[in-house]
């Protein structure tokens, strides 16, 4: 059975660039706008000018969108460490990582 992370539409979008730790500037319907990033992280090699990117959109931060994923090597990374923990959680309560009983 399917894992349920996001509780709102994925929005495909354009990475143009970060301007500080919190906020990335995107390409969405031929407009640029502005998505809250909640990683901290340098993420260098995630955040290359044109990759695909996952958003949802925002909550009360101001900020209409968040970032919660990039597309790497045609996989999806997770840049939103809140869902990771979420994804953790689930992936563990059905016993789907070994070592972990």
């Amino acid at each position: 059975m399917p894992i349920e992370i996001f509780k709102k539409e994925l929005i495909e979008a354009e990475f143009i660039d970060r301007p500080n730790r919190f906020i990335v500037n995107c390409l969405l319907n031929k407009k640029n706008i502005t998505a809250y990033l909640p990683n901290p992280g340098k993420l260098l090699e995630l955040l290359i000018k044109g990759a695909k990117t996952y958003l949802i959109k925002g909550k009360s931060t101001g900020i209409n969108y968040k970032m919660v994923a990039v597309l790497k090597d045609s996989i999806p990374v997770m840049v939103d460490t809140h869902v990771n923990n979420i994804a953790l959680k689930e992936l563990l309560m059905r016993g789907l990582i070994r070592g972990f009983e």
